[in-house]
């Protein structure tokens, strides 16, 4: 008997099958297996946890396998990097997040080239389309960008900055719509992460790129402030060599320096860069 649609009950569950074999070659990594299947079953394959074929692979760490698939299926492709599992998370969260550069450049690649396929009018934009799913958020409010700043996958981390193209001084991007200073639900920026966990070298990277050292988080910590309450004295030495205010209190009226306690040497640290700028120290 034929089911609602005109499809049988046999054709459904073969549906099913094919999909599940989809989703177990993408964990594999298996590329042959993969091309096997029609672009409608990679499209709707899914595993337990709402993660597309693309998305399988890269969690599994298959950088190769999920370049390639974009490379080869990247109107396809576009679209599977637009959905999140049931946690917000896309394939290039994870691929951020897991330091797959190979993979996160060629998901940036695909979705600077075929953003317009995502529009549902000709009358929206497809500047509009990249920089949603380039700065699209988890449910805990994470970009791909924060993610890799916060794990030091420096390396994922630059294959993000480079598909910017450039940045104008207030941080809006001249190329891909990658923004820098997208905060999380509790107003930390990529760089707020990678201070706090002391990747000096990605703060580095995000400094250079353009983003702002002066953002404040929802309790009024710069960049500088998060580091000194981190007490990472590489993050605050170099945010300080790059001119961040020493002396900008948080909400709570706290100073850097204040923050920076019981670790002495941090908080003179702040202290002598704010007295080499004729501000007053703390008390």
């Amino acid at each position: 008997m034929a089911a609602a649609g005109g499809q049988s009950s046999g054709a459904k569950d073969a549906q099913v099958e094919l999909r599940k074999l989809a989703i177990e070659a993408a964990s594999k990594g298996d590329l042959d297996a993969l091309a096997a299947f029609d672009n409608d079953i990679i499209l709707t394959a899914r595993d337990a946890d709402e993660r597309s074929a693309l998305h399988r692979a890269v969690a599994e760490g298959h950088a190769a396998a999920a370049a390639r698939l974009c490379e080869e299926r990247a109107g396809v492709a576009v679209r599977l990097i637009a959905c999140k599992d049931a946690a917000g998370w896309g394939p290039m969260h994870t691929a951020a997040a897991k330091g797959l550069a190979a993979a996160v450049r060629a998901m940036a690649v695909v979705v600077s080239a075929h953003a317009r396929e995502l529009l549902e009018s000709e009358s929206q934009d497809a500047g509009a389309a990249a920089s949603k799913v380039f700065n699209a958020k988890t449910n805990a409010g994470a970009t791909a960008l924060s993610l890799a700043a916060s794990k030091g996958r420096e390396e994922a981390l630059g294959a993000l900055l480079e598909a910017r193209g450039g940045s104008a001084a207030d941080g809006t991007p001249s190329g891909q719509p990658i923004k820098l200073n997208v905060a999380d639900r509790n107003g930390l920026t990529a760089m707020h992460r990678a201070a706090m966990a002391g990747r000096a070298a990605c703060v580095r990277m995000l400094l250079d790129a353009g983003a702002d050292p002066e953002r404040t988080d929802a309790t009024g910590h710069t960049v500088l402030a998060a580091a000194a309450e981190a007490k990472e004295q590489s993050v605050v030495s170099l945010l300080l060599e790059w001119g961040a205010e020493p002396g900008r209190a948080n909400d709570d009226g706290a100073t850097p320096a204040a923050l920076a306690l019981p670790d002495e040497l941090l908080a003179q640290i702040i202290i002598d860069a704010q007295r080499s700028r004729g501000e007053a120290p703390p008390r």
